[in-house]
């Protein structure tokens, strides 16, 4: 397994030329110049409580709550003398409480601990409750919180000194899809689709793929339904017919004939796409290569992490786990994608998607294929010059992917 360490410590100017993501704290790169507005834009959408790549934060230690005794109430009142009274007050020849005082300090004791118990039965019981009634709602709707979309676009290609076209896609049950076509500048190289990550749309996350048409590939950026322009509710399997739309317009324009294709998935994307090219031979079969960032490799995994992040949803953790839609997990396919190269890139402090999924995938994935790790966190590798050029040398030479990592 081929490293690359990123950067060091960002300078203000560097910082400039990254962002994060205000709702999954997904790091992304973006040119000079670019000031997010999605912050903004982005309050006025539905909230919602659990999202997979926008999970609960976990408390501060500041707001922790405070240490509380070992001792049970029935220890405590077991150990309380009274007649352990200062030595001020205490005539070392006799006790100075009467057995009234004791029984009226037993009495008082005792109702404390009564209460104590009482609230903590009531509290279990409430949050029993919640759980049984969150419970069937989250197993009828778990496919939908896969997806977070965002329909406001808050920039064009072409605020970013981009040429580029609106391109209308329908796939397969009449959904109505929105792309761009970002042009090479020059003699292509080759095409790249596209697959961004959850939350958002193609108008915050061409800021991973912006660089690649300077570079001499052409790029076209997919909304899956339900983001940005596109129509439709997003779920599964209902998003895979929106990436075979893209394959077929691919298949059809003019532009793409004859330089290799290339998929990228980021997040959300690398999980969708690399699932389908490993599932659908004649689809796989059109690719040179294939590039999976900050993938996870199974949809329970990643929802009972986010899950276990916060204390409401923490007992759900398992439950939500079992109800993820099954059958669509990338780690069952990454194998088939082979002989097709393969790149994992995934970033070793990774909060979002942990290093572990890109693990058990380099370990189920065949030759060739290598998994370019750096240090850094969710999809925020190309913001590293060095991880650019690592891709691109796969580009270059996908069978020699794994020369392409060092």
């Amino acid at each position: 397994m081929a490293t690359t360490s990123s950067s060091p410590r960002p300078t203000a100017a560097s910082a400039a030329a990254g962002r994060r993501c205000h709702r999954c704290c997904c790091s992304h790169s973006a040119p000079d110049g670019w000031r997010s507005t999605t912050r903004s834009t982005a309050r006025s959408t539905s909230p919602r409580a659990w999202r997979l790549d926008c999970g609960w934060r976990a408390l501060p230690a500041s707001r922790s709550p405070a240490p509380t005794s070992t001792t049970s109430p029935a220890a405590r009142i077991a150990g309380h003398s009274p007649c352990a009274t200062s030595s001020r007050s205490a005539p070392t020849s006799a006790c100075a409480c009467s057995s009234n005082d004791a029984s009226t300090n037993m009495t008082a004791s005792t109702r404390r601990a009564s209460r104590c118990a009482t609230i903590s039965e009531a509290m279990a019981t409430l949050i029993r409750g919640i759980s049984l009634l969150l419970l069937p709602l989250l197993l009828g709707s778990c496919s939908r919180l896969l997806f977070v979309p965002m329909t406001p676009l808050v920039r064009t290609p072409a605020e970013l000194g981009l040429q580029y076209r609106d391109v209308t896609l329908q796939a397969a049950d009449g959904t109505r899809l929105a792309a761009w076509w970002l042009p090479a500048q020059g003699d292509p190289r080759g095409t790249v689709l596209f697959l961004h990550g959850n939350a958002e749309n193609i108008s915050t996350h061409i800021a991973s793929v912006w660089w690649l048409p300077a570079a001499g590939y052409q790029v076209l950026l997919l909304d899956y339904r339900g983001f940005g322009a596109s129509q439709g509710r997003p779920q599964l399997p209902a998003v895979f017919a929106d990436i075979r739309a893209a394959f077929d317009w691919l298949a059809a324009e003019p532009a793409s004939q004859g330089p290799p294709l290339f998929l990228l998935g980021q997040s959300l994307g690398a999980s969708l796409g690399g699932y389908l090219a490993g599932a659908d031979p004649a689809l796989r079969a059109r690719l040179a290569g294939v590039v999976l960032d900050s993938g996870f490799a199974r949809y329970g995994w990643i929802a009972r992490e986010v899950a276990s992040r916060s204390w409401l949803t923490w007992p759900l953790q398992w439950p939500i786990a079992w109800g993820m839609p099954d059958g669509y997990d990338l780690l069952d396919q990454v194998g088939h994608i082979s002989p097709v190269p393969l790149l994992l890139i995934h970033g070793r402090s990774d909060p979002i998607v942990g290093f572990h999924h890109a693990e058990a995938l380099r370990a189920a994935a065949r030759e060739p294929s290598a998994l370019l790790a750096y240090d850094g966190g969710h999809i925020a590798g190309f913001r590293d010059p060095q991880i650019r050029a690592a891709l691109l040398r796969f580009f270059a030479d996908p069978a020699r992917v794994k020369e392409a990592v060092h």
